[in-house]
């Protein structure tokens, strides 16, 4: 029952919170397994409850549905690897940020991806979503937009945390409107570049392949 109950509790919360813009459903991976146990377990209950005829036909349905899954991850797959390759140059932005970030300093992301994979490991990665940030993980969740609203990230976030960390640079998620200005995705980041301290001290740096990164000066 745990196991029936925390496998459709995180499909739930994944459903809810609109799953990932990434392929191959990487925030079901880890529950998997535990799928499969109950899908096991399920199956034998069954067989137990019909005659052997229709445990026939049951079974012929599970292969056909399994064969068909396992067709769509093999499509899947085959199209993931048929996409561009990245670019092994990471970008000036990334270069900039390279040159100018010394260890021990931090940089606060919005995008804890490409950015911490191109810096050493001696520089302090503050990601603002919390996802590797033991505080900001800790706090408890906000979401102003609802439970089903989009726009709060993973709903927790602390402004003055994050510049108290004095960050050299910070990258967040923005867009430009029809007008030209510059609007923040979601809660976290929005709350950051209205902040008067940020206004002072930060700068958006002109680059496109990493469009939101801004320096810092304090």
């Amino acid at each position: 029952m745990y196991l029936l109950l925390a496998v459709l509790g995180y499909a739930a919360f994944t459903f809810v919170g609109g799953g990932d813009w990434m392929p191959a459903q990487r925030f079901l991976a880890h529950i998997l397994p535990a799928a499969a146990v109950l899908t096991y377990c399920g199956l034998a209950w069954i067989a137990r409850q019909i005659s052997a005829q229709r445990q026939h036909l049951l079974l012929a349905g599970l292969v056909g549905i399994q064969v068909a899954i396992l067709s769509l991850g093999v499509a899947e797959t085959r199209i993931l690897e048929h996409l561009p390759a990245l670019a092994s140059d990471p970008g000036e932005g990334i270069r900039y940020i390279q040159e100018r970030l010394g260890p021990g300093e931090v940089i606060a992301v919005t995008d804890a991806g490409q950015i911490s994979y191109e810096l050493p490991l001696d520089v302090h990665v503050l990601d603002m979503f919390g996802l590797t940030d033991a505080h900001i993980a800790h706090l408890k969740p906000q979401f102003p937009g609802g439970i089903l609203g989009r726009g709060d990230g993973f709903g927790k976030w602390d402004v003055d945390y994050v510049l108290s960390r004095s960050p050299r640079f910070i990258q967040v998620q923005i867009k430009a409107d029809e007008q030209g200005n510059l609007i923040a995705t979601n809660t976290s980041n929005r709350l950051l570049v209205g902040d008067p301290r940020f206004k002072a001290r930060c700068r958006m740096l002109p680059y496109p392949e990493t469009f939101g990164l801004f320096e810092c000066v304090w």
